[in-house]
C-alpha cells in the first residue's frame, strides 16, 4: 500500500499545483468551468506522461554522462514548455488590464464571448455614469433579454437573475420628475415588452414617449408595425429612426427586408435604397449580393464581396491567418525531401487558391437565391446541403488551381506534386476564409482555425489529388473513374465534417466533427507517404526525420496558441487572455497531439503503397534512422559460416520491401566481399526478430540476404527464389 501511495503522490501534486496555478477561475454564472477543468486534466495527463517518457528515454536510450535534470533541460519540448510559461508570466505582469476597472471593456469582452448576463451587468454600471444616453439603455435591455447580438437560447425572456432585472430600475426612472428619464423608462420597458412578445403593450409604452425623436423608439415601433403587416407605417417609422440617429443599420435592414419578404421581390426598390447616398452605406452586403445575382451584374457582385471581406478584416486576423499559411507551407516543403521547392508554382497555387475562393460565394448565392437550396433545419436536407452545397462547391473551387497546374506541367508532375499543389491551393482558400472569420471579436479561434480548419481543407483537396495520383501512377486504365470517385469522396467527407458543426439541432454532437478530423490527419499523412514512396526521383540516402518534423509542428502550433494569447491579452487584458488560454489548452492540446503525432509519422519505403489508414497507432519508431550510416558486420560467433568472410564495412543506402516485410535495408560494401565464391558489392539486411528496429549505435543480430540482380529489387512483385539467406551476423 505504501508503494501505491508514493506512486500516486506525484500525480496528486501535479493536479494540485495546476489547480493553484490556473490563470483564472470561472467568474459569473454564465462562465462554464468545464473547459478549464478539462484543460487542467489534459495538461496533468500530458505532464505526467511527458515526465515518464523523458525518464524512460534517459534510462534506456541516453548514453551520455549528463544527470537527468541537465538531460531534461536540453530537451526541446522541455524548453518549449519553459518558453510558454515565461510568455504567460511576462504578459500577465506587463500587459494592461482594464478588465476590473472599465465596464466598457467588460461589455465588449462579454459580447465577444456571448455572455449577455455579464454584459448586462457592465451596461448597468455604464448607465450609472451615463444615464441619459439611450444607446446604453438599448444595449442594457438587449443584453439582459439575450436579443440582438446575443445568443438567444429561448423563445421567451431568459431571466438568469431576478435581482438584476431592469424592471425595478425603469420603475424608479418612471417616477422621476425629469420627463426625459420618464421617456427613457418607457423606452426600456417597451423594449422589454417587445422581447417578451407582448407587442401591443410594447407599442402602448413606446407611443407614450413624449420625445418622438428619441433614438430606438421608432425602430421598435417599426418592427412592431412590420410584424402586424402594417408595412406603410413600418416604412415611416424606420425612416424616422434613420433620421433621428438610433440604430440606423437595423432601420435600413427593416426597409430592405420589407421589399424582399411578404411574397415581394421589389428589386427596383432595393436598388433605390442601395443607390441612395443616405441609406446605401447601411444596406447589408447580403442584400446587395442578392440584387446583383438576380440582375446578373457580376462585376458589381465581386466588388461587393471584396468590400465586405476587406472591411471585415483586422490586423490580428491578418497576422493569425498569415502565420497559419506560413506554418503549413513550411511543413509541406519539409516533407518534400526529394526535390528543391519550385516557389513560382507554389506561389501561383496559393495565390490562385486565394483568388478562386471568392468564386465560392456566388455559387452559394446562386444555390440559395435561384434554387432555394440552403440550410432549413431538416436533417436529411441539411446533410445533402453540407455535401453538395458546401463540400462539392468548395472542393470544386480548390481543385481549379491544381487542374491548371496539371495542364501546364503535364508529364513533369511527380506523385507528391499533386498533393503538394492541391494543398497549396487549399492553403490560399483557407487564408482568405480565415481573414473573414478572424476579426477583432474572434481572436480566440485563431488556433482552432490554424489547427483544424486549415488541415481539413488540405486533406479534402488532397483526397481528390490522390485520386489523380492513383489514376496516373498505379491504375492508368481507371484515371477518370478514380478522379470522379475521389472528388465525390472529398465532398462527402467535407460535408460530413461540416454537418456536425452547422446544424443547430446537433450542437451536442459537435465532437463527431473532431472524430472525422482525427481520421483526416491519419489519411492526409498516408497520401503524402504513398506519394513519397513512389516518387520517380527516389533517392535512398535522403530520409525524412519524423522526430524533427514533429518538433517543428509542435513548436509552430504552440507558437500559434501563444500568438493568440498575446493578442487577446493586449487587446482585452491578461485576465481575458488567461481565461481563453485556460479554455483552449484542453481541446487544443488534445487535437494538437493527433496533428503532430499523425502528420509527422511518414515512414518512407521505396515502391510501397500504404492502404487506407482508419487508425494507426503502431510502433512510431524512425525505421529509416540507419540509412546513410556506416556500419560493420561481424560474425555472430566462431561457428558461423561467415566467420571467414566477415568482418566487412559498408553503408546503409536504402530501405526496401521484400514480400510483406518493409524493413529490409540495402548495404553497399566499400569493396566487394566474397560470399561462398560470389563477390558481392550489395546485400540486404533485416533484423532477425521482426519487431526489432535496426538502429545505429546498437549491437544487434541481423540476417544477411543476397539477391539475384537489380531487377529482383525493383520488381513490384518480388519472387522468393530471387533472394537467399546467407546467415546471421552482428551489426555494429
Amino acid at each position: 500500500m505504501n508503494r501505491v501511495r508514493r506512486k500516486a503522490c506525484p500525480y496528486c501534486l501535479i493536479v494540485g499545483l495546476l489547480l493553484l496555478a490556473s490563470p483564472v477561475r470561472a467568474a459569473g454564472s454564465e462562465e462554464n468551468a468545464s473547459p478549464i477543468v478539462f484543460s487542467l486534466v489534459i495538461l496533468a495527463i500530458l505532464l505526467a506522461v511527458g515526465v515518464q517518457a523523458l525518464f524512460w528515454s534517459y534510462q534506456n536510450r541516453y548514453r551520455g554522462g549528463k544527470k537527468f535534470l541537465a538531460y531534461a533541460a536540453a530537451n526541446p519540448i522541455v524548453r518549449l514548455v519553459g518558453v510558454t510559461v515565461a510568455v504567460i508570466f511576462i504578459v500577465s505582469a506587463f500587459a494592461p488590464n482594464p478588465w476590473t476597472d472599465n465596464p466598457h471593456q467588460q461589455a465588449e469582452y462579454a459580447q465577444i464571448r456571448g455572455l449577455p448576463t455579464r454584459a448586462a451587468l457592465a451596461y448597468r454600471r455604464i448607465l450609472d455614469e451615463y444615464p441619459r444616453l439611450p444607446e446604453y439603455h438599448y444595449k442594457y435591455v438587449s443584453a439582459y433579454c439575450r436579443k440582438g447580438a446575443w445568443r438567444n437560447t429561448s423563445s421567451v425572456l431568459y431571466d438568469p437573475d431576478p435581482l438584476m432585472s431592469p424592471f425595478p430600475y425603469y420603475q424608479r426612472l418612471l417616477r422621476s420628475r425629469d420627463k426625459y428619464f420618464n421617456d427613457l423608462a418607457r423606452l426600456g420597458l417597451g423594449i422589454m415588452d417587445y422581447y417578451q412578445f407582448m407587442r401591443n403593450l410594447s407599442r402602448e409604452r413606446l407611443l407614450e414617449i413624449n420625445d418622438t425623436t428619441l433614438a430606438y423608439r421608432n425602430l421598435f415601433l417599426g418592427m412592431i408595425a412590420e410584424g402586424f403587416g402594417e408595412l406603410g407605417t413600418a416604412n415611416r417609422y424606420y425612416r424616422q429612426e434613420f433620421k433621428y440617429g438610433g440604430d440606423r443599420e437595423k432601420a435600413v435592414l427593416g426597409l430592405v427586408r420589407m421589399k424582399m419578404s411578404y411574397d415581394r421581390d421589389d428589386l427596383p426598390g432595393v436598388y433605390a435604397l442601395m443607390t441612395d447616398p443616405r441609406y446605401g452605406p447601411y444596406v447589408p452586403e447580403a442584400f446587395k449580393r442578392y440584387y446583383y445575382v438576380k440582375e446578373g451584374k457580376l462585376q458589381a457582385y465581386f466588388a461587393s464581396v471584396g468590400k465586405e471581406w476587406w472591411d471585415g478584416a483586422s490586423l490580428i486576423g491578418w497576422g493569425g491567418a498569415g502565420l497559419g499559411l506560413l506554418i503549413w507551407i513550411i511543413f509541406l516543403q519539409r516533407v518534400d525531401i526529394f526535390r528543391a521547392p519550385k516557389w513560382g508554382l507554389i506561389t501561383g497555387a496559393v495565390v490562385s487558391g486565394a483568388l478562386f475562393s471568392f468564386v465560392a460565394l456566388p455559387l452559394y448565392d446562386v444555390l440559395a437565391y435561384e434554387l432555394n437550396f440552403e440550410l432549413t433545419g431538416d436533417f436529411g436536407h441539411d446533410f445533402l446541403y453540407c455535401v453538395f452545397g458546401i463540400g462539392m462547391v468548395e472542393e470544386t473551387v480548390k481543385m481549379a488551381p491544381l487542374l491548371l497546374i496539371v495542364l501546364v506541367q503535364g508529364k513533369n508532375m511527380r506523385p507528391l506534386d499533386y498533393v503538394l499543389y492541391g494543398s497549396m491551393s487549399a492553403l490560399g482558400f483557407a487564408f482568405v476564409e480565415n481573414i473573414s472569420y478572424l476579426d477583432d471579436a474572434s481572436v480566440s479561434i485563431i488556433h482552432g482555425r490554424v489547427l483544424i480548419t486549415v488541415v481539413f481543407h488540405m486533406f479534402a483537396t488532397s483526397t481528390v489529388a490522390f485520386g489523380m495520383v492513383l489514376g496516373r501512377f498505379r491504375y492508368p486504365k481507371y484515371r477518370i473513374p478514380l478522379f470522379i470517385g475521389f472528388f465525390f469522396l472529398a465532398a462527402l467527407l467535407h460535408g460530413v465534417y461540416d454537418f456536425w458543426l452547422v446544424t443547430p439541432q446537433l450542437n451536442g454532437f459537435y465532437f463527431l466533427a473532431y472524430v472525422v478530423f482525427v481520421y483526416a490527419t491519419f489519411q492526409f499523412a498516408a497520401y503524402i507517404n504513398n506519394c513519397l514512396n513512389n516518387s520517380p526521383v527516389f533517392k535512398g540516402k535522403i530520409v525524412l526525420n519524423p522526430g524533427h518534423l514533429a518538433q517543428f509542428l509542435l513548436i509552430a502550433l504552440v507558437g500559434v496558441l501563444l500568438f493568440e494569447y498575446v493578442a487577446l491579452s493586449f487587446a482585452y487584458g491578461p485576465t481575458v487572455g488567461n481565461m481563453e488560454l485556460a479554455n483552449s489548452m484542453g481541446m487544443g492540446s488534445f487535437l494538437m497531439f493527433f496533428v503532430v503525432l499523425n502528420l509527422s509519422y511518414i515512414d518512407v519505403v521505396q515502391g510501397e503503397w500504404f492502404p487506407v489508414r482508419f487508425w494507426n497507432f503502431s510502433n512510431r519508431a524512425n525505421y529509416n534512422a540507419v540509412i546513410g550510416q556506416e556500419i560493420e558486420l561481424v560474425p555472430s560467433g566462431p561457428e558461423s559460416i561467415l566467420a571467414r568472410t566477415l568482418p566487412a564495412q559498408g553503408e546503409v543506402i536504402a530501405r526496401l520491401k521484400v514480400n510483406s516485410n518493409n524493413r529490409y535495408f540495402l548495404v553497399e560494401f566499400g569493396e566487394p566481399v566474397d560470399f561462398f565464391g560470389a563477390r558481392l558489392r550489395f546485400v540486404l539486411i533485416r533484423a532477425r526478430t521482426r519487431d526489432e528496429i535496426v538502429e545505429p549505435g546498437h549491437r544487434m543480430e541481423v540476417a544477411l540476404v543476397a539477391f539475384r540482380d537489380r531487377e529482383a529489387l525493383i520488381r513490384t512483385h518480388k519472387r522468393r527464389e530471387d533472394f537467399r539467406l546467407l546467415d546471421y551476423a552482428i551489426l555494429k
